[in-house]
């Protein structure tokens, strides 16, 4: 009876002092940090409702250089006395002269192959210089303004390349010195000119093809015997 009252009261102590099974304690977990939160942009707001916001760039220093323009015409107050063409064909322009003060600049096709001309049906377009031989105002191209190929060195070059013979050769030269149409009925060919029906997707035979509207501005200037300088 001793026994078990001594029993019954350590269980009461025990209960009474929690004495009972130990309950494991977990370790501590780790701090969790945070990462710094990314600046954001800032806005400019009088650039809202113009698209979409964006952050503010530094202002430029200088304002950005324009393009040049690849067409114009200015006339001038008074007409020139002396006109002159210069044709760029790396380019594809062709510059109008007055009084050696450009006035107009337009965009041009020429022969589907590259180099100086050399003989009929090579498609090219001559380089060196020219005048303006003749002007024709019914064609199927607008206006025509004949050039004179082939010149004194088509001939000699020509003649060089057993194209063409001495006779021909000289024909040619004798028109360039009296400032007249050269034989175009040369194995170097001929009738070579500027004229209207421009079209920039489409090649020509060897002829310089300028707008309507545009060769209708050059035909005003461009008289028999204006100056052609057609360069590579």
């Amino acid at each position: 009876m001793k026994r078990l009252c001594s029993l019954l009261m350590i269980s009461a102590f025990c209960v009474l002092s929690g004495c009972n099974e130990a309950v494991p304690v977990k370790a501590a977990l780790p701090p969790i940090v945070l990462p710094e939160p990314e600046p954001r942009p800032i806005v400019n707001i009088s650039s809202l409702g113009q698209g979409d916001a964006q952050a503010d760039t530094p202002e430029q220093t200088s304002e950005p250089e324009s393009a040049p323009a690849e067409e114009f015409f200015s006339e001038p107050e008074t007409e020139p006395e002396n006109i002159h063409i210069i044709v760029k064909k790396a380019d594809l322009t062709l510059e109008l002269y007055g009084d050696d003060v450009l006035i107009g600049k337009f965009p041009i096709r020429i022969g589907e192959a590259e180099g100086q001309k050399e003989k009929e049906g090579d498609k090219r377009t001559p380089e060196g210089n020219y005048y303006i031989c003749s002007r024709k105002d019914e064609t199927e191209n607008t206006l025509f303004m004949g050039i004179s190929y082939p010149n004194a060195e088509d001939a000699k070059s020509g003649y060089e390349d057993e194209l063409i013979d001495r006779s021909t050769r000289n024909a040619i030269i004798e028109a360039i010195d009296d400032c007249k149409r050269p034989p175009w009925d040369t194995p170097l060919g001929g009738a070579i000119g500027i004229h209207g029906k421009y079209d920039d997707r489409e090649f020509t035979q060897g002829c310089i093809a300028i707008s309507d509207d545009n060769v209708r501005i050059l035909w005003e200037y461009a008289q028999t015997g204006t100056t052609v300088e057609i360069l590579p």
